[in-house]
């Protein structure tokens, strides 16, 4: 892979998914040149990073299930550390837990259960794919109720607070 060819990709991500209009060359500077924010300069960082090792890897994937696979851990443990913040009415002691949650839910993971949040229907290669579909769902579809709920408790829980603080 030429330097050319680094430089097209990585123009094609700007323009597709952080919105530059400009002319890309090496020489610019990501966020100041391209007058990226914070956000979209680490939207453009882990498109490189992905892009990066798949050319590296060589692997095929379903690119939407993968993206959502992996966003589906993320909220869930960013879900997650906001309902115990607001529990223990601390940002540390809410991220503590949650750290010592996902360490406590590795042996799980570990085997492809379908309560993980990480749970990949790509590793599983001699089940029956109706199965494996309704496995899926079920496992999205549950993570995405479990977040909702865990959201309205933690908001439900903040108001209680800041009636009582309010007077």
């Amino acid at each position: 892979m030429t330097r050319a060819e680094i430089l097209a990709g990585i123009d094609q991500v700007a323009r597709t998914h952080v919105g530059f209009d400009g002319r890309l060359e090496e020489s610019q500077r990501l966020q100041e040149d391209l007058g990226l924010d914070s956000i979209r300069l680490l939207v453009l960082a882990a498109e490189v990073l992905l892009a990066t090792s798949v050319y590296l890897f060589c692997t095929e994937f379903d690119p939407v299930a993968t993206v959502y696979g992996s966003l589906q851990a993320a909220f869930f443990y960013m879900v997650l550390a906001m309902a115990f913040s607001v529990l223990f009415k601390s940002e540390a002691a809410g991220a503590l837990v949650t750290a010592a949650a996902l360490v406590a839910a590795f042996p799980f993971q570990a085997g492809n259960t379908r309560l993980s949040p990480f749970w990949n229907p790509l590793n599983l290669t001699d089940a029956d794919p109706v199965n494996v579909l309704a496995w899926t769902v079920q496992n999205r579809i549950g993570f995405a109720l479990v977040c909702a709920a865990l959201i309205a408790l933690a908001f439900g829980r903040a108001e209680n607070r800041e009636k009582l603080l309010g007077g």
